[in-house]
């Protein structure tokens, strides 16, 4: 719970307390990983969670290079330019 209070993280911390909050709240998520679309830029952990339109990714690190429309709550095509997953078997956020 040392994240509560510092508010740092790993990208793969800020996925997991997200997915704990929203998970407490009601709303199924998952934390998921994958390697960025761009060579050598690594890899990365993020959220997808199922909505009343369905499933979506929600990512909880702010990337400048991006908005917040292509962060939160959008499908599989949006986020795919960004990050590949690693995960085959998760719902398709379409």
């Amino acid at each position: 719970m040392e994240y509560f209070k510092t508010m740092r993280g790993s990208c793969y911390t800020h996925a997991a307390m997200l997915c704990y909050l929203y998970n407490r709240t009601g709303l199924e998520t998952l934390r998921l990983t994958g390697e960025s679309a761009y060579e050598g830029a690594g890899s990365h952990s993020w959220c997808i969670t199922k909505t009343e339109d369905g499933w979506r990714h929600y990512d909880a690190q702010y990337f400048s290079i991006r908005s917040a429309d292509e962060q939160y709550g959008v499908t599989d095509e949006v986020y795919d330019q960004w990050f590949h997953r690693n995960e085959t078997d998760t719902p398709a956020a379409k």
